[in-house]
């Protein structure tokens, strides 16, 4: 009987950490996905206006920090706070500054050797800039630190509560301070739902969710270039007060209930699928497999998609003297841009497979 107990959990837990992993590979997949609809614009027509656009920055960075902060209370219930913050702290910060480097001297140092002929222009001062690309790293860090110091020292729940709040203004000291403080809710979230929320009723939960979905539906239509906060910033001088605060309050609310609803959906298909197949279908293991390496496709991408792929693009098109992708926003959208986005994905993977293979892995993040 406890062995069956045992293997009963042992699958649960299993299941619970491949879906998981799922959703880190929709994620990183919707970030290359929006970065390519972004970077194949060149001016063709406003990328924050795209619908597909719009979707995916109305919640994607979000969901990526509910599941950071998910998973960072496993390890949170597992080591004291000291080894608790040198083990979060030491990959996140290793990635910033040598990924960077690496990043800008494939970036920059390759741009300023074909163009100027030297690599002077590489020990620049805009090197110091290339590690703040990597804003989402900066977010993880300032978030786990914080969670980690006061739910290890302080354990009543609403003092808890009050001092994650005034947290918030040292997570705006960290580079990045607007992009650190729009996500930084979610993290806490994350962390607390890992915590409570198996005392949740069933019924409520779905409850949650199901109205989560139909707001999100509904938010999306009222979603406009205003509320990225990649646009307005936290707070924006031509807007007043109150206009600053529906911003942020929006902005916050439909990517909450965004998450809730990708999540619930995913679950239930996850559900649905592995009631009907014990195997794992082609799909869900490649999502699987993007999401285990979710962190370094992401840190990578800053070079190779981010950079490249808008400029080896805008070449092409100076070429053909029209923006050829971007006739059709249907195709634009559903067929070229995911095919890219995809075509990306699968190169950083086996990309960061061959430096894992060369042991240059542990160069770039550490491990």
């Amino acid at each position: 009987m406890d062995t069956d107990h045992s293997q009963n959990a042992s699958l649960v837990a299993e299941n619970n950490r491949y879906y998981l992993n799922i959703m880190k590979g929709i994620a990183i997949f919707l970030m290359l996905w929006g970065h390519t609809i972004q970077c194949c614009a060149q001016g063709g027509f406003d990328f924050y206006q795209n619908p597909v656009f719009k979707v995916i920055y109305s919640f994607h960075m979000p969901l990526f920090m509910i599941i950071s902060g998910y998973l960072f209370y496993f390890s949170f219930e597992k080591r004291e706070l000291r080894e608790l913050i040198i083990h979060r702290s030491k990959p996140l910060l290793w990635t910033i500054f040598v990924c960077s480097a690496f990043n800008y001297v494939v970036t920059h140092g390759i741009w300023n050797l074909y163009f100027d002929h030297t690599i002077s222009h590489l020990f620049s001062g805009s090197l110091l800039s290339e590690y703040r690309s990597l804003w989402f790293l900066w977010s993880v860090l300032a978030a786990s630190i914080g969670v980690a110091i006061i739910c290890k020292k302080v354990q009543k729940v609403w003092l808890q509560l009050l001092l994650l709040l005034l947290w918030g203004i040292v997570v705006y000291a960290f580079p990045n301070g607007n992009n650190n403080v729009y996500v930084y809710p979610y993290f806490v979230i994350g962390f607390y739902y890992a915590r409570y929320g198996e005392r949740v009723k069933k019924p409520i939960q779905t409850a949650v969710k199901i109205l989560s979905i139909v707001l999100f539906i509904i938010l999306l239509f009222f979603f406009e270039k205003k509320h990225y906060i990649y646009t307005t910033g936290l707070f924006k001088k031509s807007y007043s007060a109150f206009e600053n605060l529906e911003i942020n309050l929006f902005r916050f609310f439909i990517g909450l209930v965004g998450c809730i609803a990708v999540l619930s959906v995913a679950r239930w298909l996850f559900i649905l699928i592995t009631a009907k197949s014990k195997r794992k279908l082609p799909l869900s293991l490649g999502l699987s497999k993007l999401g285990e390496k979710s962190l370094q496709i992401y840190a990578l991408s800053v070079a190779f998609l981010s950079f490249w792929l808008s400029r080896i693009y805008d070449y092409a098109i100076s070429i053909a003297a029209c923006n050829f992708l971007a006739h059709n926003m249907y195709l634009y959208n559903f067929v070229y841009t995911p095919l890219i986005a995809t075509l990306y994905a699968v190169g950083l993977y086996w990309l960061i497979r061959l430096f894992e293979k060369i042991k240059f892995s542990k160069i770039l993040f550490g491990k």
